[in-house]
């Protein structure tokens, strides 16, 4: 496990040199390709072994001498291996990730600037010195600090997002075990981010991609695996012929994608009133910069008809605008909430009754 990790660190660094040496033209292209890359070199170091000991363990020879599962259940096998990947991510890795930015600061502090040794331990283990703190400004001594990587963050996130769903089929409590990992882990974080990094600046984004693609990606992998698991590695079906469970496979795997696609028409990532009102916006400031002026009784609800069959008003300006004194601090209602899916739900259900006839 404590190879799988160190070959993990070693492959990060090794795409993102092939990453920076491709020259893409804008950050969204760099961070596409490395993800891509990372994310080849990682599924196949990480996830290699749990899907030998799935698959194909019990059926093959090494070195002359026939594979065996643990107790003859290469299920049980594979719940030990998941089980010690988990615990190994949930302890020495978070704990790694903590004391990375120490040890990095307490080695250029001792090696670079020529520190004796008692003031390095000190700036080690609380992140600045007395005199730094009398004599450097606070974005002095962020300047002190390692560098934030959130490409390394949302990395971590994927790669444990792998080990809770691609065989959950097999070791149930591995979601469960997943999430404590990675409450322990947002902690480590929020300190590690306080004391020993520098604080992110934010960046604005059109959308998160390519992540959104990416644990897309990783869904329909682990649905296809479990399903896999399940029909043709477990002895449930063992009385099945080939054909049968190919059949099975084809049916469950169909009705995962339909529900998946089905769940993301009712409950679209852009609300449509959010979708709307971005068109508005960029219409507007098209508008602005092409100098059109326009009448104040125009009507620019045209530019949305032709988009869909609903009449939508646009007006002229927002009217979810007010001033601070009127806003009015949201409460939970969750019967409130209920009834409105439902009607929502309904109107949705009655609108595509309507185009289908």
């Amino acid at each position: 496990v404590a190879t799988v990790e160190l070959l993990n660190s070693l492959l990060t660094k090794l795409a993102r040199w092939l990453t920076n040496r491709e020259n893409h033209r804008t950050q969204s292209e760099h961070e596409t390709h490395m993800l891509a890359k990372v994310m080849i070199f990682k599924f196949i170091n990480s996830y290699f072994v749990l899907y030998y000991t799935a698959f194909f363990k019990h059926h093959s020879h090494l070195f002359a001498e026939p594979m065996e599962c643990w107790q003859d259940d290469c299920f049980e096998d594979l719940s030990w291996q998941l089980a010690m990947f988990v615990f190994f991510r949930m302890t020495f890795s978070n704990m790694f990730s903590i004391l990375e930015p120490k040890v990095a600061l307490w080695w250029r502090s001792l090696f670079v600037e020529r520190r004796t040794m008692g003031s390095t331990l000190h700036l080690a283990l609380s992140g600045r010195t007395p005199l730094e703190l009398a004599d450097m400004s606070a974005a002095e001594q962020q300047s002190k600090k390692d560098i934030y990587d959130e490409f390394q963050n949302f990395d971590e996130i994927l790669l444990s997002h792998g080990f809770a769903t691609f065989f959950a089929v097999s070791s149930p409590w591995v979601c469960f075990a997943t999430l404590v990992s990675s409450l322990v882990q947002i902690f480590l974080d929020m300190r590690t981010l306080m004391d020993g990094q520098q604080r992110p600046v934010p960046v604005r984004a059109r959308t998160n991609e390519p992540w959104n693609m990416a644990f897309d990606i990783f869904g329909v992998m682990a649905a296809s695996t479990n399903i896999i698991l399940l029909i043709f590695a477990s002895d449930q079906y063992d009385s099945w012929t080939f054909t049968e469970k190919l059949v099975l496979f084809i049916y469950l795997e169909h009705m995962v994608l339909a529900s998946r696609l089905l769940l993301k028409v009712v409950f679209p990532a852009t609300p449509r009133n959010v979708e709307l009102l971005q068109l508005k916006q960029e219409y507007m400031v098209y508008r602005c910069l092409e100098n059109i002026k326009v009448e104040q009784n125009n009507d620019f609800g045209g530019m949305f008809r032709d988009r869909r069959v609903d009449q939508v008003e646009v007006f002229e300006h927002d009217i979810f605008e007010r001033d601070e004194q009127d806003d009015v601090e949201p409460t939970l209602q969750l019967w409130e909430s209920g009834q409105i899916m439902v009607r929502g739900l309904q109107a949705e259900a009655a609108r595509f009754l309507m185009r289908s006839s």
